[in-house]
């Protein structure tokens, strides 16, 4: 269960199956990770956090909804890191009060400051999809290693969880 809200830390590996057919079909922002609900309809958005994957870049865009106004889906960054397919992956985002980091193999992609406090969710968290966008986000990939930290772990435990993607490097 995530119960805390301002600082936590949630680390997995995934790997993306190389696969033309449903790659080419869908939407084009569709959900690995997200804790809430959407209601499209209404324009009501939960996510604390979701980690999204842009199909086309290939990125990750992270949301997380604040107390911010003007920020309907959520305060987001966009990671700098690519999603390659075939390869293991580690992701980790780190949460720490208004901090954000976003660590991809082990190291930092982005980090960013939420300008608005957080927002209590005690919806559902959803893995590898959403009910709401069923159909619209079918395309094949691997999560293993799912972990969540009820505070904000240090960078060394991320890099340590990830060394086997740099070879072992220290």
């Amino acid at each position: 269960k995530m119960t805390s809200l301002s600082s936590y830390t949630i680390s997995f590996w995934m790997f993306m199956i190389d696969d033309f057919f449903s790659s080419i079909k869908g939407n084009r922002l569709c959900p690995l990770l997200q804790k809430g609900r959407d209601d499209i309809v209404s324009n009501n958005y939960r996510r604390s956090p979701a980690i999204i994957l842009d199909r086309k870049t290939k990125q990750l865009k992270i949301y997380l909804s604040t107390t911010k106004l003007n920020s309907v889906e959520g305060e987001n960054f966009v990671s700098n890191s690519r999603i390659f397919n075939q390869r293991w992956i580690h992701i980790a985002l780190i949460k720490n009060k208004n901090k954000v980091a976003l660590l991809v193999n082990g190291v930092i992609d982005t980090e960013f400051v939420l300008q608005g406090g957080p927002v209590d969710d005690t919806g559902d968290l959803y893995l590898g999809g959403v009910k709401w966008l069923s159909g619209f986000c079918q395309f094949p990939f691997l999560i293993d290693e799912l972990k969540y930290f009820n505070d904000a772990v240090d960078f060394n435990i991320i890099q340590a969880e990830s060394s086997g993607v740099l070879a072992g490097l220290q």
